[in-house]
């Protein structure tokens, strides 16, 4: 009844992913913990493009470690 596609998303955690999870004509993008990093010490940067052509989606379910903290966080490389 549902359909997963997996996402790579940068992190330090090697092979991370998000899921596009779709139910009938609902569409719920869950990406665990991730990180917008430029400079990544594992894997190849986030593709922005990948993440734009899956819009749009119902709901996002997203954790990122100090995420409500102002700012930006540094490049792992």
């Amino acid at each position: 009844p549902f359909t997963l596609r997996f996402l790579p998303l940068t992190h330090s955690i090697p092979e991370s992913c998000a899921l596009l999870i779709a139910a009938g004509e609902h569409r719920v993008l869950h990406t665990g913990d991730w990180k917008l990093d430029p400079e990544p010490l594992i894997g190849p940067p986030i593709s922005a493009t990948t993440f734009r052509a899956i819009a749009p989606v119902d709901l996002v379910v997203g954790d990122s470690t100090n995420a409500p903290l102002p700012g930006h966080s540094r490049s792992e490389g």
